[in-house]
């Protein structure tokens, strides 16, 4: 039985009710910044506990946005090493450069307070100058560990605080829900992820000034939509489309259903993996605290000390052929750092937590489509060929 790695799936009622707006949207000619995308903005962002949200082209288009109305330009920004490497862009359109941070096992993948505080006083002394903001990155359907203490430092000593929500839509800590946290958070809406509208972002925050300022550079840097054109900052055509709205409306109205059997897989996941015993034992789950209830984006194991990324790509080829099972892509292939063109600008750089779960990692496929039976196939098979592997 051939298993994909992700599978996007529509319900029969969401179909029929995509379609009938679509009809609609086509029917008015308001194929743009209409009254779906206004309603898939306030939604999403009451959804995240936040007042204001914009729509926009992607969440690489939402830190440039963010970043260039904060005026970081000539200042430093403190990156995680465990991101996406576009967002490293943003912060260069921007104006501003990287000071990167290690990841943290402890940390849901991310930092921990000391590692923040202890990079901002390294930035202070080698340049002379405080941060001016930091990313705040949740990996892989996960929330930060210390999201709520790194915020609340960040506020008092002046550090804005933008949350990096690419993955993890759904996901709360202590209640919490990732998009809750700093001045602003960004989303991907890519088809991918938990929550989607097949492509775009969406930025959510409780500053109307933040929000006004992002719909002025999603639309060209225009003061106003439509009309005669007033260009008062340097934007783009960062906007989605009110199919998109669309789709993302129907699948926001749903997600609570997806995010429960996503929960549901990756605790069937644990407990077949816990009761196969073997080498699976030898094939560690990540960390998680009390209080934690991931979305299921990604499940995540660590293969064993001495793995390569190389090696890991061999084993998932081999696994393919021989099964049918296509194991999902790497939350992230190597730590923004190490990219090629990176390593041109910053030097090449040590971030030791960041390159090794670059290298070890690998996902099993997690999605709302995927049956029990299926599960049970995917734990035997890749214990298999973790048992000749090894």
């Amino acid at each position: 039985m051939s298993i994909p790695s992700h599978k996007i799936t529509f319900t029969e009622d969401q179909i029929d009710e995509i379609l009938s707006s679509t009809e609609e949207i086509l029917r008015s000619g308001q194929v743009i910044l209409g009254k779906h995308t206004q309603r898939f903005e306030e939604e999403y962002a009451a959804a995240c506990e936040r007042a204001y949200g914009v729509a926009v082209g992607s969440d690489t288009a939402a830190f440039e946005m963010q970043l260039k109305t904060l005026g970081v330009k000539g200042q430093y920004v403190l990156y995680p090493a465990l991101a996406f490497p576009s967002i490293l862009e943003s912060v260069t359109n921007a104006g501003a450069r990287p000071w990167f941070v290690d990841a943290n096992p402890d940390g849901h993948l991310f930092a921990s307070l000391e590692q923040i505080q202890r990079a901002s006083l390294d930035c202070q002394d080698a340049t002379g100058s405080a941060p001016a903001a930091l990313i705040l990155m949740h990996t892989g359907g996960l929330i930060a560990r210390e999201s709520a203490v790194i915020t609340d430092w960040c506020t008092r000593v002046g550090i804005e605080v933008l949350e990096d929500a690419a993955h993890s839509f759904g996901a709360t800590l202590n209640g919490d829900p990732a998009g809750s946290f700093g001045l602003s958070s960004a989303f991907s809406l890519y088809a991918t992820k938990p929550m989607h509208a097949c492509e775009g972002g969406m930025i959510v925050t409780d500053s109307l000034e933040l929000a006004e300022e992002c719909k002025i550079y999603r639309n060209y840097g225009r003061t106003q939509d439509f009309g005669r054109s007033r260009i008062v900052r340097h934007g783009y055509s960062w906007r989605i489309t009110e199919i998109q709205s669309v789709i993302g409306l129907s699948n926001l109205r749903s997600i609570g259903a997806s995010i429960l059997r996503r929960r549901e897989i990756m605790a069937m996941y644990d407990e077949l993996i816990s009761e196969s015993g073997g080498v699976w034992q030898e094939i560690e789950g990540l960390p998680m605290s009390n209080g934690m209830k991931p979305n299921g984006y990604r499940y995540i194991r660590m293969l064993p000390e001495g793995w390569t990324g190389e090696r890991r790509q061999q084993f998932k080829e081999d696994l393919k052929a021989s099964t049918g099972i296509d194991l999902p892509g790497e939350v992230y292939e190597l730590p923004t750092h190490k990219q090629p063109i990176w390593i041109e600008e910053y030097g090449d750089l040590s971030m030791p937590f960041a390159e090794d779960f670059c290298e070890r990692h690998f996902a099993l496929p997690v999605y709302q489509s995927l049956t029990n039976e299926q599960i049970r196939q995917v734990v035997q098979e890749v214990g298999k060929a973790l048992e000749k592997a090894l």
